[in-house]
């Protein structure tokens, strides 16, 4: 196989001078190379065409996403698409011949959809698939996560890039939402400051308040969350339907790992702070010396208090 690889990469420098394309990072240059005869070639296509055509719904056939950035960048944020057979899988540096063996054995005669941030490493990517007989049917999407983002398609996204979105206003209000339960909600949310305070859509991703959810947030950017992540990618799934036929024009995130993550990472809660804001009274020294006097005159008080 590595001799394989070493042909290609040679075989691809070897026709870059003859299609004019010498620069890889002109992701928009269309090269004109003919698939291999045991390969279907490639199609480019914009990230409208992607969404529409291939990723909001099983309308032809399943089109897996596959996202070939570094690990910290998937871990960051990715695409978001309909249902559990369209997740996104994870080949990091693909267009570096890592993992090309395995990937090629992995969606042998699948459709796929190659992605990154630009378009420039699935590019590159591309190229080395065909070179070596890729038998599946690559779709190469132009402008990566970056033009996906742009066209406000949805993404699912860390606690930590959740956070910064939710305490600053620098790049627009983004509205969190919680879909779990009632008693859930009751019992503890996560805590971000006005204008951005969590609303409530308990059971979402049973339809439940759908309808006033698509014309209330139509125009807004929403991050939706639950207990950890099942919940709201099953919402999302009914958003995206809604996009997919142009009944909801809302920009929507998921929280990867849900509130459970949330407070993981350190990141507060109404209860939290409402008790750090009690403790932080407690610690006061005059009110501490007058709880001390007061035990002292009264040591059954001491069973109801931790100081």
């Amino acid at each position: 196989m590595k001799k394989i690889l070493i042909l290609s990469v040679m075989a691809i420098l070897f026709i870059m001078p003859l299609t004019g394309a010498i620069d890889v990072s002109k992701n928009t240059t269309t090269i004109d190379i003919k698939p291999l005869t045991n390969g279907n070639g490639y199609t480019n296509v914009t990230v409208q065409e992607a969404f529409e055509n291939y990723l909001s719904c099983y309308c032809a056939d399943v089109q897996i996403p596959i996202d070939i950035r570094r690990q910290n960048e998937f871990d960051d944020e990715r695409i978001e698409t309909y249902g559990d057979e369209q997740e996104v899988q994870h080949w990091p540096n693909l267009h570096l011949g890592e993992g090309l063996e395995e990937f090629m054995e992995e969606y042998a005669d699948k459709e796929i959809v190659l992605y990154c941030r630009t378009g420039n490493r699935t590019w590159t990517a591309t190229q080395l698939l065909i070179a070596n007989g890729f038998t599946g049917t690559i779709y190469h999407m132009l402008g990566g996560i970056t033009a996906w983002k742009e066209a406000g398609y949805p993404t699912a996204i860390s606690v930590q890039k959740a956070y910064e979105m939710l305490t600053s206003t620098a790049d627009g209000i983004q509205i969190p939402i919680d879909i779990r339960r009632d008693e859930e909600w009751k019992e503890e949310r996560i805590d971000t400051e006005a204008p951005q305070n969590p609303i409530h859509y308990p059971n979402l991703q049973l339809g439940y308040g759908l309808a006033d959810f698509v014309v209330e947030y139509d125009d807004k950017e929403t991050i939706l969350y639950c207990r950890t992540q099942n919940r709201s990618s099953e919402a999302m799934d009914l958003l995206i339907g809604k996009m997919n036929i142009h009944e909801f024009g809302g920009y929507s995130h998921i929280m990867i790992g849900g509130i459970t993550a949330w407070k993981d990472a350190g990141y507060p809660t109404p209860r939290e702070r409402s008790q750090s804001f009690f403790n932080l009274i407690l610690s006061h020294p005059i009110l501490q010396k007058f709880i001390e006097n007061l035990i002292d005159n009264f040591p059954i008080i001491e069973n109801f208090l931790v100081l």
